[in-house]
């Protein structure tokens, strides 16, 4: 975001993060330069309603992946939330599963957490996106149901019922 900031001043008036929750103290001077430049806000821990209202009226969500603290199995549950509300999904740091995910979705981008100018650039190309009018994705709705908290559920019945036939079975 500094890097925007130094070279985009036109971009930062229309530019605008709201970063919800906890704040690694190691980037707190850094969140701290950006809040002055108006171009950052930083809420700190939100009721998840209002987290919810914030994602929503965004045009685009970020999600930022420490580097090297998380596998390339995990998922975050935020993305499924994500996912859900149907915006595009900025993921920085996103590999193994969580970029596949993204990916499949069809609402994800990703970026290398070390590709300081490709962040740069992805994130103003977004900003003239929005402007513009242009920033269409086109979901994959078929593959986002999968997984919504019905159909997640349905699939885990199917399982219970199964284990339970099988259980009776070995009874016989």
């Amino acid at each position: 975001m500094e890097r925007v900031v130094e070279q985009d001043a036109q971009l930062c008036q229309t530019l605008r993060l709201n970063l919800v929750g906890d704040i690694d103290p190691a980037h707190a001077q850094a969140i701290a330069r950006l809040e002055a430049a108006g171009v950052v806000r930083a809420l700190g821990l939100q009721p998840h309603h209002l987290t919810l209202g914030l994602m929503r009226s965004s045009d685009v969500l970020l999600l930022l992946q420490r580097g090297g603290t998380s596998r390339a199995s995990h998922l975050p549950a935020k993305v499924f939330e994500y996912l859900h509300i149907g915006k595009p999904i900025f993921a920085i740091g996103a590999d193994g599963a969580l970029r596949e995910l993204l990916e499949s979705s069809g609402l994800g981008m990703t970026a290398d957490p070390d590709d300081v100018e490709g962040i740069a650039e992805a994130i103003r190309v977004l900003c003239r996106n929005v402007r513009r009018g242009h920033l269409r994705l086109l979901p994959n709705r078929a593959y986002i149901e999968r997984f919504d908290r019905r159909s997640l559920t349905e699939r885990f019945a199917r399982v219970l019922d199964e284990a339970v036939a099988c259980r009776a079975q070995e009874r016989v």
